[in-house]
């Protein structure tokens, strides 16, 4: 995506949260300690929260309830 005004930088920043999401979903699950599940929940939490904050959709986990 190339960046051109403010309206497309919004965009690619909202895209680039949400594509971050399953990598912090993943951290979550894999976190063997309470540290690290706090950690990951933390990072899974601002990434959704910047996502949404940007105009991006705020994307359901499959198995989560809608």
């Amino acid at each position: 995506m190339r960046v051109t005004d403010a309206a497309t930088a919004q965009g690619l920043l909202w895209r680039m949260e949400v594509a971050y999401a399953p990598f912090a979903g993943a951290w979550l699950a894999a976190a063997t300690d309470d540290d690290a599940r706090r950690r990951a929940l933390a990072s899974l939490e601002q990434s959704a929260a910047l996502g949404t904050d940007w105009g991006g959709p705020l994307v359901v986990w499959p198995g989560w309830p809608a």
